[in-house]
């Protein structure tokens, strides 16, 4: 009787918790929909004359009116254009003559947008109700959430980090225009923030207009093979050719194959990770085809696909194919043995000791490395990671930020900006060459950017379908084609195109469309009767859970403590102290903006140097700002030191010169100026302008 009470007050809370969740994602999703549509007022009223339209305004414009009249016609539009977006007012240009539409990124974003709010018009038009809670999953719902939570840190630790203060206005000036966020900006997770909001909204209107059908498979499959197919056509046009290509692409490993194939794409990892979804990920979809017109359409279509993905020459990409293949039919040949899982399971384990291992013993890998090459007289690790383009390096920076912030990560989109701190990664190529790069690897990019807590979620969101569906053939099409994507991401991170990541969505919104359907055909049949439940069922799994509600509880406030703890030392800890961007020298810029650092060369026989500075930062009489004037020799030898505080607006003059009278005998003397903080005039709303500055100045004049 205790535990039925105690089931009965669980199942009701439990059933509020995932009702707010799928409420709260949804609201989401309405609101990022509605921030696409105004940000394309601010897009076109700025429009360069010569142009008569942009991408984004025609997938909005095009996507709403289709879904209005027919939600699944909208879907298919949709995934029909989702490959081509990229690129295509180039490709236009060079196949049609036409270059009057203007290309922005993102435009997946508007195409996706219009898909929603046009699908929630078609159902008030039809009379159908809004479903929330049948088709918003409370698993992305709880997504979404956390999210949420980890943009909005991310913000509050950037703006810390550049000492930049929270203004409202600035928060909506960014918010109305998202496409002009910089990588470096302190408001760039909230680029994320609407790209995860969309695919959210895409996820709910696949489920929705899907569940009902028998044939769901086909309203993904068809018009993503034929989208599929144009981009190879034009990739091998471009292999052949050059069609298309910039001098510097025309350039990157030609052979006797030819040229590099993008179809559609801006990068050739990307243009790969789309057609392995061809070259891999149709084989579920084989697996479920029923008629032997769609097997041999199917079959004719993967040679297609793997040809196109070896002329893309991403070698990385096409290995992993290549073992994925020889992997999967592995797996299909031996299904039925009872070796299977015997084997599956240890090798797992195996494979997350050892990442583990690097997370925490990096060092003694590497020490041990050298040695291995040494013995072997292989090349040094240098020379293989100069021949694997820098992975290695990259990956172990990913994991040493997982490891500092290893519940909650660095935040939602941080990865890139805070890659950027040589002292911090130790990868010249990250830090030095790039000035901040992603991972190439979506997944140690994703764990480092949002924790253990970040990558349970979407594991629960992935494969939370997998344990409760019946009939489990139902998810192999869209499951395989998941995870054919998902290898694209391995040594590459093609979902940061972000219409690769939105036909991800696609696939994760087609499995829970065959979820609902299940179970709702299972409901009318009256599956239940005779005490018969699925498997994994969530009675059963409640009723183990309640049985150590001490263990969870004990769990769950760990968690929290440990998250709390992160949050509140964040703000004292590495990499949020300083603003690694502010004190990069720079050359000074044509307006004479310097950065946090500048440095003027003091020539030989002079005894010092003035500064004349036309205008100091914003708000200095109200947070006066602290400086050192220093003389340096070499790299880091101060000879002669002042300090200067900046309390009030321009104009300045500060000099200074060698003591007693000496004068600089060499060359390799220079006046460095380091500034306390730097101002971004776009987080003071002041105008568009991103850059970290410093103070303006008009003129060096040398003292003789």
């Amino acid at each position: 009787m205790a535990l039925d009470w105690r089931m009965q007050m669980s199942m009701s809370k439990g059933y509020i918790l995932k009702k707010s969740c799928a409420n709260l994602g949804f609201a989401i999703s309405l609101l990022v929909s509605f921030i696409i549509v105004f940000n394309q007022f601010e897009s076109l009223k700025g429009l360069d004359p010569f142009y008569r339209i942009t991408i984004p305004a025609l997938c909005l414009a095009f996507s709403f009116i289709v879904s209005t009249i027919n939600l699944r016609w909208g879907i298919i539009a949709c995934v029909f254009a989702l490959p081509l977006l990229p690129n295509l007012a180039w490709q236009i240009q060079q196949h049609f003559g036409y270059g009057r539409i203007l290309s922005l990124h993102n435009s997946g974003l508007d195409l996706v947008a219009g898909l929603f709010l046009g699908g929630l018009v078609n159902q008030w038009l039809t009379n159908k109700k809004i479903s929330v809670k049948s088709s918003f999953p409370w698993q992305l719902g709880l997504l979404m959430l956390v999210l949420t939570a980890s943009v909005f840190l991310a913000i509050a630790r950037n703006l810390h980090q550049t000492a930049s203060p929270f203004q409202l206005s600035s928060l909506l000036y960014n918010v109305l225009h998202l496409r002009s966020i910089g990588w470096h900006d302190d408001y760039r997770p909230l680029v994320d923030w609407v790209v995860f909001g969309c695919a959210a909204s895409l996820i709910y209107i696949v489920i929705t207009a899907l569940t009902s059908l028998h044939n769901r498979n086909e309203y993904i499959f068809k018009p993503l093979i034929i989208s599929l197919l144009i981009a190879a056509y034009v990739g091998f046009k471009q292999s052949k050719y050059g069609m298309g290509l910039s001098l510097d692409q025309i350039n990157f490993r030609v052979d006797r194959f030819g040229y590099m194939a993008l179809g559609f794409q801006h990068d050739i990892h990307a243009f790969a990770g789309q057609m392995l979804i061809g070259a891999i990920g149709l084989w579920g979809y084989l697996y479920y085809a029923k008629s032997i017109q769609s097997k041999l359409f199917i079959l004719s279509c993967i040679p297609v696909f793997w040809i196109a993905l070896f002329l893309s020459k991403s070698k990385s990409n096409f290995t992993v194919a290549v073992i994925s293949l020889v992997f999967i039919f592995s797996i299909w040949m031996f299904r039925r043995s009872r070796l299977l899982l015997p084997v599956l399971k240890p090798a797992v384990f195996f494979f997350v000791v050892v990442i583990l291992s690097v997370v925490f013993f990096h060092d003694a890998w590497v020490s041990s490395l050298a040695k291995l090459t040494r013995y072997f007289e292989l090349p040094d690790l240098d020379a293989i990671n100069f021949k694997l383009s820098y992975r290695p390096e990259v990956y172990l920076a990913a994991l040493k930020f997982f490891a500092l912030y290893p519940i909650l990560g660095l935040g939602q989109s941080e990865f890139y900006r805070q890659s950027a701190d040589h002292a911090l990664t130790n990868s010249y190529y990250l830090s030095i060459n790039q000035n901040g790069e992603n991972a190439h690897n979506y997944f140690l990019q994703t764990l480092a950017e949002t924790g253990l807590v970040g990558i349970a979620v979407y594991a629960l969101l992935i494969f939370y379908p997998l344990f409760r569906i019946e009939n489990r053939r139902l998810l192999i099409p869209a499951g395989v084609a998941l995870g054919a994507l998902f290898l694209g991401n391995i040594f590459a991170h093609s979902m940061l195109v972000r219409d690769n990541l939105f036909i991800a969505a696609c696939f994760i919104g087609l499995m829970y469309a065959c979820l609902k359907g299940e179970q709702t055909s299972a409901r009318s049949a009256d599956f239940y009767s005779n005490n018969k439940e699925p498997k994994f069922s969530a009675s059963s799994a409640k009723v183990k859970l309640l049985k150590h509600p001490y263990l969870i509880a004990i769990f769950t406030i760990f968690v929290m403590i440990s998250a709390f703890r992160e949050i509140y030392t964040s703000f004292r800890s590495v990499p949020f102290l300083k603003d690694v961007q502010c004190f990069k020298e720079r050359k000074l810029d044509a307006d004479g903006w310097t950065s946090g650092v500048f440095n003027v060369a003091i020539p030989q026989g002079a005894r010092g140097i003035t500064l004349n500075i036309k205008g100091t930062q914003p708000y200095v009489t109200k947070r006066p700002l602290a400086a050192d004037l220093n003389i340096m020799h070499g790299q880091s030898r101060r000879i002669q030191s002042s300090q200067i505080l900046f309390n009030k607006d321009g104009p300045y003059q500060i000099s200074i010169n060698f003591d007693r009278g000496a004068v600089a005998d060499d060359e390799e003397y220079r006046a460095e100026l380091r500034l306390e903080r730097c101002f971004i005039p776009r987080n003071l709303n002041i105008n568009a302008d991103g850059r970290r500055l410093g103070i303006q100045i008009e003129s060096a004049t040398v003292n003789h």
